[in-house]
């Protein structure tokens, strides 16, 4: 870009793939995100919660660098409590609804 300084940014995002997940509309928007605004963005991706070391809690744990963290409620709430992610930078991008059909409850 020109007369623009080039960034990158750093995002850790969950639940890669799965049918539901953020990942789809992410990578859909992306693309146009990079063009805009000229900072170019590196995605790992990782579980939000767990005990294996390629969750994005292990990532952090273990001082893997990142500038957005993506991921579910539960997860994010347990990475702030450990001083990994800084409180009150938190921002609810979707919200999950569900519903039983009357008379199968």
């Amino acid at each position: 870009m020109i007369g623009r300084k080039q960034l990158v940014l750093k995002c850790y995002l969950c639940t890669p793939g799965k049918p539901g997940g953020f990942s789809p509309a992410y990578r859909e928007v992306l693309p146009e995100f990079e063009r805009t605004s000229g900072i170019t963005v590196s995605t790992a991706s990782g579980a939000s919660q767990g005990t294996g070391p390629d969750t994005i809690g292990a990532m952090l744990r273990r001082g893997e660098p990142a500038d957005v963290v993506i991921m579910n409620r539960s997860g994010l709430a347990e990475l702030v409590a450990q001083g990994k992610i800084a409180a009150g930078t938190d921002l609810d991008l979707a919200e999950t609804l569900i519903g039983i059909e009357k008379g199968n409850c």
